[in-house]
């Protein structure tokens, strides 16, 4: 009887454990073990203040609002929005793998990664559509202060209703 009990306590331990990560702090009691939309919902939110900052940037040096120099802006924004890029990827996957449950992580991974390569397409069709109705050439520049503050526009929208839906589910 006492050897059962304690592979009992050891299957339940096993059994309410997240692996701990060094970025998201480990859920407080059980009944926060899965993803909730605090958790998912903060970070995205960091994530997409993060991101439109880097937009914001060029767009005020484009209007003459910082006294640096374009090119050198637009080296800087380049360097950090795909820095920006890849450590959303990264805190995603691991809200996935800290969340998810532990015979379905791998489906989960699967799962968010065809939503990211989706949303990708999105961005790249999106994108596509707003250079064909502001055209910027070599030689005219006329058309990229509004170009950028479309692009703004239509990240910061999709953005925020994302992480709305995301908030409005999990409260159901």
């Amino acid at each position: 009887v006492g050897m059962k009990s304690t592979s009992y306590l050891k299957y339940v331990q096993r059994a309410n454990s997240v692996p701990t990560s060094p970025i998201l702090p480990r859920p407080a009691s059980p009944a926060m073990r899965g993803p909730t939309s605090s958790h998912i919902g903060t970070t995205l939110s960091t994530l997409t203040l993060i991101g439109l900052a880097t937009w914001l940037v060029p767009i005020l040096a484009f209007y003459g609002y910082l006294g640096t120099s374009i090119k050198s802006l637009f080296l800087l924004d380049n360097s950090v929005a795909s820095a920006v890029g890849n450590l959303s990827m990264v805190t995603l996957g691991i809200l996935i793998a800290q969340y998810a449950p532990s015979k379905s992580r791998a489906m989960y991974m699967s799962v968010t990664a065809s939503f990211m390569n989706l949303a990708l397409l999105a961005g790249d069709l999106i994108s596509k559509k707003a250079n064909s109705l502001y055209v910027v050439t070599r030689t005219d520049f006329s058309q990229l202060g509004n170009l950028m503050l479309v692009i703004f526009i239509i990240n910061s929208i999709f953005s925020f209703i994302g992480i709305y839906l995301l908030r409005f589910t999990e409260k159901k």
